[in-house]
């Protein structure tokens, strides 16, 4: 008769295979399970008294989620503790079930503090990714969190990384409505002529975004490298661009830089039958 391994209970701590000569107290190791049931920020309050007395205890534990100290110290923000724990030696890079590692937590959690703390004196991979392929600065983005992106950029942060889904930062930005980033984004040297898996550009989201879409925005693309020939399908329709379509130079300067003619007349996408494909794509690409 076999018997079956019993799985360990939610907000049991599991031993890292890679630490066992780095130790934390017990207290530690209590208050990160009562930490797991409860969820409460309050309770590793006193965690940072603790840590620094490797007496007991495997500083590098994890909870039946992947998750470790140094994880539920940059959630919830707990300054101190995660600085006792990386003197600990607390892996920086440890990773959950999702992939997300304390640097995301952290950014997640908009404490700029830790990712400081995280980066400068623990080391952590500042272009990490989670299963989903998102970076801390993809999350920062996500999150709205300017100076935190303005850190991780200066800190080294790459602006070019793809998530699953193809998106970069300056991607995520625009299509988000991120105005104060993407405008931060778009005076770095990123990638400006990427695109999404859906063939999506960055000037596609920027004219149909509520928050940035703006004759002034599309000077500005004007003044970069932009590549505006990969819009020129969706620009061909006769209801594109309807921000700037009251400025006929300027609108006429894009379709130019897209390879098009002014539309004094239907213009050849539409006389071929294509505009209702181009339409049919545009609505599935903003859905």
């Amino acid at each position: 008769m076999h018997l079956k391994k019993k799985s360990p209970a939610p907000g049991m701590i599991k031993k890292s295979q890679s630490s066992h000569n780095l130790r934390a107290t017990p207290s530690v190791l209590a208050n990160f399970r009562k930490l797991k049931r409860t969820e409460s920020s309050n309770s590793i309050a006193s965690m940072g008294s603790t840590v620094n007395c490797p007496a007991s205890g495997d500083v590098n534990a994890r909870d039946t989620y992947g998750r470790s100290l140094l994880s539920y110290a940059a959630r919830y923000e707990q300054i101190d503790t995660a600085k006792e724990l990386l003197k600990s030696g607390c892996n920086p890079n440890a990773a959950d079930e999702t992939g997300k590692t304390p640097l995301h937590e952290a950014v997640e959690k908009g404490s700029l503090e830790i990712v400081k703390i995280l980066i400068k004196d623990g080391g952590a991979d500042v272009n990490v990714r989670t299963r989903r392929g998102q970076t801390p600065m993809m999350i920062a983005v996500t999150m709205g969190h300017l100076e935190i992106v303005k850190t991780l950029h200066k800190l080294g942060a790459s602006l070019n990384c793809r998530d699953q889904e193809g998106r970069t930062s300056v991607l995520l930005a625009v299509n988000l409505g991120r105005d104060d980033i993407f405008k931060y984004l778009l005076e770095q040297p990123c990638n400006i002529n990427a695109v999404d898996n859906d063939g999506n550009s960055v000037f596609y989201f920027a004219m149909h975004s509520e928050k940035i879409a703006s004759p002034e925005m599309a000077k500005k693309f004007l003044k970069t490298d932009y590549d505006f020939k990969k819009d020129a399908e969706w620009l061909a329709l006769e209801n594109s661009c309807t921000c700037i379509r009251e400025d006929q130079k300027l609108f006429h300067k894009i379709l130019e830089k897209a390879g098009l003619k002014y539309p004094n007349k239907k213009i050849s996408f539409l006389e071929r039958g294509k505009a209702k494909l181009v339409r049919t794509v545009s609505r599935l690409s903003l859905t």
